[in-house]
């Protein structure tokens, strides 16, 4: 998948407009160019310092805010 899809898909997670999985009858139907978009997402992706209050970590996805 193209880093700019990657980014696309990503950026419409995080707007609500696609699910990864949703309820399909009695099971899940899974999006898998959601899923592919995710695990691609953390291949491209550096590991950076974030701070949250007094903490400080690293990680490839910065804490999302509303």
């Amino acid at each position: 998948m193209r880093p700019e899809r990657v980014e696309e898909v990503i950026a419409a997670l995080d707007r609500g407009e696609l699910r990864v999985a949703e309820p399909d009858g009695d099971g899940w139907r899974v999006n898998a160019e959601a899923q592919e978009a995710i695990l691609e997402y953390f291949r491209l992706r550096e590991m950076q310092p974030q701070e949250v209050g007094p903490f400080e970590y690293y990680d490839k996805i910065p804490l999302k805010a509303t």
